[in-house]
């Protein structure tokens, strides 16, 4: 799994190089349970069972999310693309001197990179796919209103019939570092991603999101 990681971190790059949006972080594999990225580096904690302390990520995830062990494999090797991006997605906020104190923010912002990056690289039946995975997932972990009401595209996934008549509920900035609420909404936010199909593109994340304010 490190290394079909390693390959999307550089195809990722060479996208934003044709983009011009150079990234100079680096990728190197983690030993704990979350990916991170902190001065100039992109640390993956894979549930890759043939790895070191693999087996028991994937124990540790599977319990979370009320997955089967083989299930959290596999939805991690079909997330990589996103997963990369995501962190790479941090990189770039702190690179260009625009990365804010609003933890969630942040989190919209590389959530967003981290769909125009991985997007063309999903096929439809793997996004059905994960969706039919996810779908009971976000519902037994109960945040689909936390993540409506810090959505990136909130207004519109308000009209899908799947979240009409939710009440969204911002969760609070400190809710950031609580691993169950951050799990809670960011396993909402992808399922609502699968739900949508954005319009969006490079140059206006770039106008958007990497311009310091």
């Amino acid at each position: 799994m490190w290394s079909e990681a390693s390959a999307w971190f550089e195809r990722h790059r060479a996208t934003l190089a044709v983009a011009g949006i150079p990234l100079a972080a680096r990728l190197e594999p983690d030993g704990g349970l979350m990916c991170t990225y902190a001065d100039g580096i992109i640390r993956l904690a894979l549930p890759d069972p043939t790895q070191p302390g693999g087996q028991l990520r994937v124990a540790l995830l599977a319990g979370l999310l009320g997955l089967e062990p083989e299930q959290v494999v596999w939805l991690f090797r079909t997330q990589l693309p996103r997963l990369v991006a995501h962190e790479i997605g941090h990189a770039l906020r702190d690179e260009y001197g625009a990365a804010g104190s609003d933890l969630w923010t942040e989190e919209r912002a590389a959530e967003r990179l981290a769909w125009l990056l991985a997007h063309p690289h999903v096929p439809a039946a793997t996004r059905r796919a994960l969706l039919e995975l996810i779908a009971p997932v976000a519902l037994r972990l109960g945040g689909l209103a936390e993540g409506l009401g810090s959505y990136r595209l909130r207004e519109r996934a308000r009209e899908l019939p799947e979240l009409r008549g939710l009440s969204p509920v911002e969760p609070t900035s400190e809710s950031h570092r609580d691993l169950s609420t951050f799990l809670r909404v960011s396993v909402a936010w992808a399922y609502f991603d699968l739900l949508l199909e954005p319009e969006d593109n490079l140059d206006d994340y770039r106008t958007d999101l990497l311009v310091a304010r």
